[in-house]
């Protein structure tokens, strides 16, 4: 039956995707620090087609491209809106990174956002409960999974009150 959103499509191009992704960045990476030396792009090419296609091969290295990457660009998104919002008011470039903290809260943003991607993907290996986190169950328990038990550890209202009174006091 054909649906409206059929993302099979996207799931068969996904290593494109990600190849390309990676091979544009690894190139950009190459061409912007010099590594090999001025003026060799045809080294640039080879090493970033090199890095591509050794990336596609490594099955997780995919599940965390496609993971990461929408976030990515919403973040990108979002940073585009805030600096269209405030160079519409003529305001510049260097006092709206000194309201937001700098281009180091966008690192970290984007280095959490990582990490979570590297935890979603490596779960199954991680986790000491065996299995994905849909089937590793605590102690047995069914409905208890790993993800569940820090969802509702870190939604506690004792947690939440705690976090309230330390930032008040």
């Amino acid at each position: 039956m054909a649906t409206i959103l059929d993302t099979s499509l996207i799931d068969f191009l996904l290593p494109i995707f990600v190849f390309l992704f990676i091979f544009v960045v690894i190139y950009a990476l190459l061409s912007k620090t010099e590594l090999f030396g001025k003026n060799v792009p045809a080294l640039n090419f080879l090493a970033a087609i090199c890095v591509a296609a050794v990336a596609v091969f490594a099955g997780n290295l995919i599940k965390l491209v496609s993971s990461i990457t929408p976030w990515i660009v919403f973040i990108i998104i979002v940073l585009v809106l805030i600096f269209g919002m405030f160079r519409f008011l003529d305001v510049k470039d260097k006092q709206i990174w000194d309201t937001f903290g700098g281009p180091i809260v966008v690192t970290v943003i984007i280095l959490i956002v990582i990490l979570i991607g590297l935890t979603t993907v490596f779960e199954s290996q991680l986790t000491p409960f065996g299995g994905s986190s849909e089937s590793a169950t605590i102690s047995g328990v069914p409905g208890k999974t790993v993800k569940n038990e820090v969802i509702s550890t870190l939604t506690h209202p004792r947690l939440l009150v705690l976090l309230c009174l330390h930032h008040i006091l």
